[in-house]
Parts: structure tokens; sequence; C-alpha cells
């Protein structure tokens, strides 16, 4: 589909209404871009690149003499699990084309066609550009805000001591979606600024603003993104410095158990051994002394403890 960009509006086209005057916007799918290629006056280079599609991780805008072309990959922010989406997107004067390689749900058509309704009047071909990488960050907001709520919680039940054995799972998830985002962020900066520097004078001085905005933008969510990991990191320290606390109290626990019967084992081994002559040994009271003195080690020892408040 095509769209023909004037001051009053914008208007749907096809290819053979266009003239070299027109201001033309379009989103096109790949198996269509041999067709459009010529009539467009797409570069061979540029076209090869996007059919063949050798790098699939390459996110970023190259910018030549008299056109600039790029392929990205855009995350679903409300649903970051789902595989990306991937464009390829041509510019030259007067002209941004979006070419569709991967994209299972439609969401990078119904993008384009949400920018396109984004402005009434006044519409100028950065405006619409904008309007389309500015979507590519829509819902960016809501998904940190989601994140920080979580960030929260955890925080709260780790003050009241109500993590578990998935926790730890969890920080790691989070902080994975994060450096995701963040990169992603990161991709879009470059573009951005890449359109900002405007190296190849296809856009005007006056509306270079818009790519400064949305460069801004990413950056500002991107900074966000980072401090989040970052706080995920000391959150996971102090999940684990609770951990080797609670740790330090089981041992302890178990230490202080030992020495309190460390006496009776001792008295134990003594009254253990086989000689005649041993005190209390023929005495009819030495049971009940013996039983006693057990019980005064241990209330000694309970008590001592207590003191100390090792328990």
């Amino acid at each position: 589909m095509f769209f023909k960009i004037e001051a009053g509006g914008v208007s749907e086209t096809s290819l053979d209404k266009m003239t070299k005057n027109d201001t033309i916007a379009g989103y096109i799918m790949l198996g269509e871009l041999e067709d459009v290629a010529v009539p467009l006056g797409l570069s061979d280079i540029a076209v090869r690149e996007c059919l063949t599609d050798e790098n699939p991780t390459r996110a970023a805008l190259d910018v030549y003499e008299d056109f600039s072309f790029g392929i990205m990959n855009i995350i679903n922010l409300a649903d970051i699990k789902q595989k990306r989406d991937r464009v390829a997107i041509f510019l030259k004067r007067n002209m941004f084309i979006m070419v569709e390689i991967i994209d299972k749900d439609g969401s990078s058509r119904d993008m384009f066609e949400l920018a396109m309704q984004r402005y009434k009047t006044n519409i100028t071909l950065e405006k619409v550009i904008y309007g389309v990488m500015d979507r590519m960050l829509a819902g960016s907001s809501e998904r940190l805000a989601e994140i920080s709520a979580k960030v929260l919680e955890l925080e709260r039940s780790m003050v009241n001591n109500y993590l578990d054995d998935s926790t730890n799972k969890t920080l790691f998830k989070m902080k994975k979606n994060l450096m995701l985002q963040k990169n992603y962020y990161n991709q879009l900066v470059g573009i951005g600024e890449t359109l900002e520097e405007n190296e190849n004078d296809l856009f005007s001085e006056e509306n270079l603003r818009y790519f400064a905005v949305f460069a801004a933008k990413a950056q500002r969510l991107s900074g966000e993104a980072s401090e989040m990991a970052e706080n995920l990191v000391h959150v996971r320290e102090a999940y684990e410095a609770g951990l080797n606390y609670n740790m330090n109290k089981t041992m302890q626990f178990f230490t202080v158990i030992a020495t309190i019967f460390m006496p009776l084992t001792l008295l134990v081994g003594w009254f253990g051994m086989n000689f005649t002559n041993m005190p209390l040994i023929q005495s009819e009271y030495g049971y009940p002394f013996i039983i006693i003195v057990s019980i005064l080690l241990v209330a000694a020892n309970l008590y001592w403890f207590h003191r100390k408040k090792y328990m």
C-alpha cells in the first residue's frame, strides 16, 4: 500500500499514479520488493541485501549518497517473549518505504497504518517517519512500570522473608528481559541519531527536530531500563545475603544443639568405660545423680546461650 503525503492530508495511491514530485510513504511485502524496486528507484545493493538478509542480527541505518537503508528488529514490548518482527526501511528524498520481512501477527503493518493516521494536517515525510518510529516504542512506559512494580514486590517479600527457591530464577529472567529492552532502545537511539544527522540531506532542516525528540525518548527509556537492571543486581545481592543469613542462623542453631549435648557425651564416655573402681558405679544413687547433673548441664547451657542471644 502507498500513500501520497500532502500538506492537507494523506491519501492512498498506487504505483502507476505516482509522479516524481510526489511525497510517498509505502508499506510492502518482501515478495513485492523486486516488482516495485525499479519504478521506485530503489538501490540494487539495498534490495539484494534486503532479500538475502544474511545477517539477521543486523539493526542499523546505513547512509548512502542519495538514499538511506536499514534493517531492524522490532520487539513487541507488550509480550517480549514473542518472536521479533523484522522490517527494512528505504529512505529517499520525498520517499519512505517500509518492507515487511517477518511479521507473524501483522503488528508492523498496523504500526505503519496507525502512524499514517496520526497527523491530519500539515503532514510531512519527517512526521510520518517519526510517527512510525515512535510506534516502535509503544508500551515502553507501561512495561517498565510493570517491571518496577515487580521489583518492589520482590523487595517487600524479601523484607518479610517470603522468598522461595524460584526467586533467583525470577530475578535472572527480569534482568534478561531488561537487557533485551535496553539493546532494543539503543538500536532505536542509533537510528534516530542517524536520521537527525541527515548526512545525505534527505530531510528539511526545520523538521529534523522530530528525530531528535525520538532519539531523546529512546535514550531516556534505555537509561530507565539500565537503571532497573542495576537495581535488580542489588536486589539479587540482598537476596543472596538473606540466604546466607538464614544458612548461618541454621548452622548456629545446630552448633548450639551440639554444644549443649557435648558435656552429656563426655559423661557417657566416662561412665561407659569398664573400670572396676569408678566412683558412683556401685552406689544406689549413682544413676539419679548422673541424671540430675545432666539436667543441670543442659539448663546451664541453655541459660548461657539465651543470655548471649545465640538462641
